[in-house]
């Protein structure tokens, strides 16, 4: 205890401390299974917590208002605006990873109980997830689709310069490249 007290003393950070204290509870039961320390002396210095790290942050949190004018203030007058609006909208109400946005298809949409949802999306680790929306994505979604004349196949796909369809669809790193344009 004295020793991860010095540790702290001195400005160490909560993980280095445990990773030392760690590598100390390694060697007192080392100790004692090969006979070098005393089995109750190797359980109790063993027994030493370690330390707790303070919270992290999880992100910045945007409360209904502020989400409601971040998406207010999004230009919806062209084909490639209405895309990033959809893809801003389905982001706030679902929380879907980038991944998961670019392999979104028209055939993962899907009413249950009267309420949209993503039926079968594959996320990390190939996992396979349902994911509830609200009824304003799904409008935007529609919006989005309907104006780019998308009625199978890949939700979000690319739209060039001339504001015309470009590719069946976008990658992770392209959609990251909208929303930061967006915000």
């Amino acid at each position: 205890k004295r020793y991860s007290d010095d540790l702290a003393a001195a400005g160490m950070k909560a993980g280095n401390i445990n990773v030392r204290l760690s590598a100390i509870r390694k060697m007192l039961r080392e100790g004692a299974d090969n006979r070098l320390i005393d089995e109750q002396d190797a359980r109790s210095g063993a027994s030493a917590e370690g330390v707790s790290a303070p919270g992290r942050s999880v992100g910045v949190w945007l409360t209904k208002q502020q989400a409601e004018a971040f998406i207010n203030s999004l230009p919806c007058l062209t084909l490639a605006g209405k895309r990033d609006f959809a893809l801003v909208c389905l982001f706030l109400s679902s929380g879907l990873r980038r991944s998961e946005m670019a392999s979104l298809t028209v055939g993962h949409l899907h009413q249950v109980e009267g309420r949209w949802a993503i039926l079968g999306i594959v996320g990390k680790r190939n996992k396979t997830r349902d994911v509830p929306i609200t009824a304003w994505a799904k409008n935007a979604i529609d919006e989005w689709c309907a104006s780019a004349g998308i009625d199978a196949g890949h939700i979000f796909r690319p739209v060039n310069k001339g504001d015309n369809l470009a590719g069946e669809s976008m990658t992770p790193e392209a959609i990251r490249q909208t929303i930061d344009r967006a915000i």
